[in-house]
């Protein structure tokens, strides 16, 4: 998977998936995220960065199948560990 395969929407949504993280766990870039092991991500995330309801849950749901965003079986969703992929998405 690369961006190249993403809409602009889920490129976006990435992109504020990760600073969601960051912020919830205190952190600045994506290398404190490496130490964290706990990158809960929901589609609510999204709809705190400006996602209408609706929008954010299909866009979630995209990332869900797309593998960036990972089923934690508990009903809880993490990030991809591909880290590299995901500073893709980072600034």
């Amino acid at each position: 998977m690369t961006n190249a395969n993403l809409t602009t929407n889920q490129t976006s949504a990435m992109h504020w998936l990760i600073k969601s993280c960051c912020g919830n766990m205190g952190g600045k870039n994506l290398a404190d995220l490496q130490c964290d092991p706990f990158t809960w991500v929901e589609a609510s995330d999204l709809e705190n960065a400006g996602w209408g309801r609706k929008n954010a849950e299909g866009t979630f749901g995209s990332l869900v199948a797309a593998g960036l965003v990972c089923d934690a079986d508990d009903g809880l969703f993490t990030l991809t560990d591909d880290w590299d992929l995901l500073a893709t998405f980072h600034e």
